[in-house]
């Protein structure tokens, strides 16, 4: 670290170019990371009662190590790492759609707000993985 330059001073100049989006990715990554490990420690009663115990840990273990793998890979260009976290972290959400869908059709009350920003964060994965679908690394490194 060179004097004057703080610690998050070095790690932005780490960051793959774009550096904005590649930190805004990261970040989504750890927000996976978050959703998986607070799933894992407090399930929701919504999703675990008609869903079951071993659905809601398997939600939350691919949101979590999707988001670990994700938080791993993406700050370096690391994409042959990212695949699979975008791959882990589109399941879980698309188990999580699945119920809230089942959950809409069968129970009382409006699940369509959940519904559709659950498919905004899968169409952010898609376009993430169209991005870097065709490389193992950032392209010249």
């Amino acid at each position: 670290m060179r004097a004057g330059q703080s610690w998050i001073g070095v790690l932005w100049l780490r960051l793959q170019e774009p550096r904005v989006i590649t930190a805004l990715q990261t970040i989504s990554y750890l927000v996976f990371s978050a959703l998986g490990i607070v799933v894992l420690l407090d399930p929701p009663r919504s999703i675990e009662a008609p869903a079951g115990t071993t659905f809601t840990l398997v939600w939350g273990l691919f949101a979590a190590l999707g988001g670990l793998a994700g938080v791993y890979g993406t700050p370096g260009g690391k994409w042959i790492i990212e695949r699979p976290a975008i791959y882990l972290c589109g399941t879980a959400i698309m188990l999580y759609l699945g119920m809230v869908m089942y959950l809409q059709f069968t129970a009382a009350g409006n699940r369509w707000p959940q519904i559709l920003a659950l498919t905004l964060v899968l169409l952010s994965l898609a376009r993430r993985f169209a991005t870097i679908r065709k490389y193992d690394y950032e392209p010249g490194k």
